[in-house]
């Protein structure tokens, strides 16, 4: 849900930036290469898919149309994403959103981790492209009720639980999901305004609802 606001760790000038000389996905190294063609494909794939969702419907759109629109095999298509829902779901965000998480400072509550890691994703532009990104939050929002939808947004919470567990140690899991709960839906809704109204300056949204959220002193 995140990564559909126009955001993108992708810059050349960010310090973790994945394609750094330290990443395991640099040109230089040969096995994060293929990763990073692996990548490119699945978001190409994903790319397409939800261009024909948005112009031709979810139901409409076929497999075969997808595997045509990129130039691939059907087969192709079906061995990165089995079925049609995975092209709605697949988040790319998740691994860039780690990577800023885990770079701010040791100590530093999760709340406020997550507020200066989602600033600087979304300063440094677009994970998703503007037009695709809004597709695929307009799909998720409208399936919400879906069993695709509703296992996206347990499996947001779930991950960013294990972000949170890492800066707070000592605390219950109930408390560390209660951040993650919370972190989550703040994001959501700041997603959902954006879709509704995309001249929304949903940085400034987001850094402001997680302010609000950190000075509750629920991760403390």
């Amino acid at each position: 849900m995140v990564n559909s606001m126009p955001a993108s760790p992708h810059s050349p000038h960010s310090p973790h930036s994945p394609h750094s000389p330290h990443s395991p996905h640099s040109p230089e190294n040969p096995g994060g290469l293929r990763a990073r063609k692996r990548e490119a494909t699945r978001a190409s794939i994903q790319d397409a898919a939800l261009a024909l969702f948005s112009r031709n419907g979810y139901e409409a759109t076929t497999m075969e149309q997808i595997a045509q629109a990129v130039g691939i095999s059907t087969r192709t298509v079906h061995r990165y994403f089995p079925r049609k829902q995975d092209m709605v779901t697949y988040d790319r965000f998740n691994p860039f959103l780690s990577q800023y998480y885990r770079a701010q400072p040791p100590g530093m509550p999760p709340i406020q981790a997550f507020r200066e890691a989602l600033d600087a994703i979304i300063r440094d532009s677009a994970v998703d492209g503007h037009v695709t990104g809004r597709a695929r939050l307009q799909l998720l929002l409208n399936r919400s009720l879906s069993i695709g939808g509703i296992a996206d947004y347990i499996d947001t919470q779930r991950f960013m639980a294990t972000l949170v567990a890492e800066r707070m140690p000592g605390h219950t899991a109930e408390q560390v999901r209660v951040v993650a709960a919370a972190v989550t839906g703040i994001v959501t809704m700041v997603a959902a305004d954006w879709l509704d109204n995309p001249a929304t300056d949903a940085r400034a949204t987001l850094d402001e609802a997680l302010a609000l959220l950190a000075a509750s002193g629920l991760d403390t």
